[in-house]
This record gives structure tokens, sequence and C-alpha cells, in this order.
């Protein structure tokens, strides 16, 4: 593949940096973004980013019960789900550091996986009771509302560039810190932010409703609840990317 309308000395300097793949570099995942609002790189909001601590073999050992482990299959489309695959650690396991410890308002993000990468919800939890694995990672924001950045992570313009940006072959594709913080976002009128973060914490309230259900058996309750909450991410999804193509001035 050749870019005629970039030179090779403008490749190189482009960040993040060692991108040899023609994917990468196809002119149809140029970022598309349209220019109404203020486009920031994420990078600049990042207050803390991590990813869980890595053991192996033995130290890998489980709890019947304790501290939650967040795994790739426990982050879902609407939250966190304790009852996919659902793991434990004890309060004095290696894995269980407060660095390492979602905190209210945070993202935890699935860093690697096929069919998982890029999945993303905001824990609205208590951290003292949930830790994170390897394969998923923490991410801080001051600035802007971390409601707002996970919204749009799951829009057209968000989580193309996160596919964008991943690597490696097969099922072991992953995203780095650096590809992260490449991810350009327009930022978005505080008011806005602050309705997309009610929007968003009504439609987690269904999805609790959801997993408790699920903790009772009561199948016609977590599928009630857990459909209601797909139906309202994907409608406010819908309204968050109208307000950025300018197709409306809010999200409500």
């Amino acid at each position: 593949m050749v870019r005629v309308d970039k030179t090779l000395k403008e490749l190189m300097e482009e960040k993040p940096s060692g991108r040899w793949d023609a994917d990468y570099w196809h002119p149809r995942n140029d970022d598309q973004m349209p220019s109404q609002f203020e486009i920031q790189e994420l990078g600049n909001f990042v207050e803390y980013i991590t990813y869980g601590v890595i053991l192996t073999g033995k130290k890998r050992d489980f709890a019947p019960s304790g501290i939650h482990y967040i795994s790739s299959t426990t982050v879902v489309f609407t939250g966190i789900s304790h009852f996919l695959n659902s793991l434990y650690v004890g309060k004095d396991d290696k894995r269980n550091v407060e660095n390492k410890k979602p905190h209210y308002g945070d993202i935890v993000f699935n860093r690697s996986g096929v069919g998982t990468l890029g999945r993303q919800c905001v824990f609205l939890y208590d951290s003292g009771l949930y830790t994170i694995s390897d394969d998923t990672d923490v991410i801080r924001f001051k600035g802007i509302s971390p409601f707002f950045v996970s919204i749009f992570l799951k829009t057209t313009f968000g989580f193309s560039q996160i596919k964008r940006r991943q690597r490696g072959v097969s099922g072991l594709i992953k995203i780095s810190f650096d590809d992260i913080k490449a991810i350009k976002i327009p930022v978005l009128p505080v008011s806005i932010q602050d309705h997309i973060e009610s929007e968003y914490k009504k439609m987690s309230a269904y999805h609790d409703k959801a997993m408790d259900g699920k903790k009772k058996s009561d199948e016609d309750a977590y599928k009630k609840n857990i459909e209601t909450a797909e139906k309202m991410l994907k409608d406010l999804i819908a309204r968050t990317e109208a307000v950025i193509r300018g197709e409306r001035k809010d999200v409500i």
C-alpha cells in the first residue's frame, strides 16, 4: 500500500510510532470526526492508568469467596457482571492491592483478547470489594466526565479508533497505554457531559437490577432488566453520536 497524501517523515513522526501494518495506515481508517467541537487526545485527561498484578502458576489460585476479581469476561456491555466466570481472591492475595483497585468513577477497560478488547464500563461500586486482572485496565480521568468517555468509546467514532490501534495476531491482540492515550475525543460542553452521566446512571440501575435477579436465580427479572439496560445504553450511544455529528443539541 502506498500513501500519496502523507510523506514518510509524517508517517514516522505520527504517534503512536512503530506501526507498520498496512491496515493501520489505510486511508479508510483515518479518524473522521466532525470538527464543531474541540478535539483532544484522551491522554490529556488520563490521571492514572494501570493493569492488574501479573501472577503465574499456583500463585493464580482463586478463593471460593472474598474479593471480586474483575477479568475480561466480567466486563460486559452494560457494566460489571458478577455472574460470568465469577472469580474471587483472598483479602491477603498479592492481586488485592490498593493501586490495582478501581475507584468509583474509574473506567474498567479490557486491554486484550478477540471479542473482549475494548469492552469497558464505568465502575460504580465499593473499590474495597474488587480488584482487576492482568488483562484489564483501570483508567482514572480528570477534567472530563468518565461517563462521557465510556459512551464515546462505545460510539462508532471511539470504538473504530480502538480497533485501529490494537496490536498483535490471532487471539493475542492487545492495546497499549500509549495507544489508549492517543485516541482522539471531542470535548463536549460540560452540561452535555453531565446529562450523559445522568442517563448512564439510569441505565446502570437496570443493570444492577438484572444482576440482582441473576443472584436470586430469577431469570425473568434478569432478562427483563438486562434488555432494558441494553436498550437504554444503545439509545444513549446513538444520541451521543448525533450530538457529535451536529444533528442534535443534547442527549436529552
